[in-house]
């Protein structure tokens, strides 16, 4: 039974809303290769926010960061979501985890030394963890961020591309390795041609910037045909699987996007 958040009930304090975070859950949500299904990697989503009486994840770091401890609750999710990938990712897959740019913004990037620590002793290689900069607080990250987190060995995706353009610039600066399509451009990209073309010329730009290409939001048939189409790299979204909490039943390989042809295949 899926339970109901109950507003004005949430933590007011940090003490209240640090000690209520041990209830929160880390679902993996597979991201696969568009050219036969393989398991690439997993995204890191927030669930059990409704235990601590938020509607939202959002809801739930928007409060964090007005309490000033939105760094302290990422950093130890991030951990808990590195301790689900070792148990059952492949191991050339990747770890894809969100940072939210204030808590950047509030401690640095010394926010990512617990998930570090845990990397190593998980033996998980930094090049394996792909730090998601979304879209929303973007803004507040300072220019060089993507290269400071390159430098650190970590690979760095530029999410919700399409939601804004803003992110534009970020893009041509060269340290982006990962661009997430969002899921409003692949909406039905399969029934309009004025869409599938945007799309693929996306993802044109991106590949000529060396960066890969993830499209999120593909839940249906169509929407998978149209993003390999486009010559989308990897593929995220219920059409693949959604968000699991129990991490040893998810796939290494998903069937129903089928091998194509190897002269199509990207690589």
């Amino acid at each position: 039974m899926k339970m109901r958040a109950q507003p004005g009930l949430y933590p007011r304090s940090a003490d209240a809303l640090m000690a209520g975070a041990g209830a929160l859950r880390i679902a993996l949500q597979p991201i696969v290769s568009a050219d036969d299904g393989r398991v690439m990697g997993h995204e890191a989503l927030l669930r059990g926010h409704a235990l601590l009486g938020f509607d939202t994840p959002l809801e739930l770091l928007d409060q964090a960061a007005a309490l000033h401890c939105l760094p302290a609750l990422e950093a130890q999710l991030h951990v808990r979501a590195l301790e689900a990938f070792a148990d059952i990712a492949p191991p050339s897959a990747t770890l894809f985890l969100n940072l939210d740019g204030r808590s950047v913004a509030m401690a640095g990037l010394g926010v990512l030394a617990p998930a570090l620590e845990a990397a190593k002793r998980l033996g998980i290689g930094y090049g394996r963890i792909c730090i998601e900069l979304g879209e929303t607080h973007r803004g507040l990250l300072a220019p060089d961020t993507a290269g400071l987190l390159r430098a650190m060995g970590l690979r760095v995706a530029l999410d919700d591309l399409g939601s804004g353009f803003s992110e534009i610039r970020s893009l041509a600066g060269g340290a982006i390795d990962v661009v997430k399509l969002d899921r409003v451009l692949v909406f039905e990209s399969g029934r309009d041609p004025r869409r599938q073309d945007f799309l693929a010329g996306l993802v044109r730009f991106a590949h000529g910037l060396g960066a890969q290409v993830v499209a999120e939001g593909v839940e249906t048939a169509a929407d998978c045909a149209a993003c390999r189409a486009a010559g989308v790299d990897l593929l995220q979204g219920w059409f693949i699987a959604r968000p699991e909490e129990d991490h040893p039943s998810l796939a290494r390989h998903y069937p129903q996007v089928a091998p194509r042809p190897a002269a199509f295949a990207r690589h």
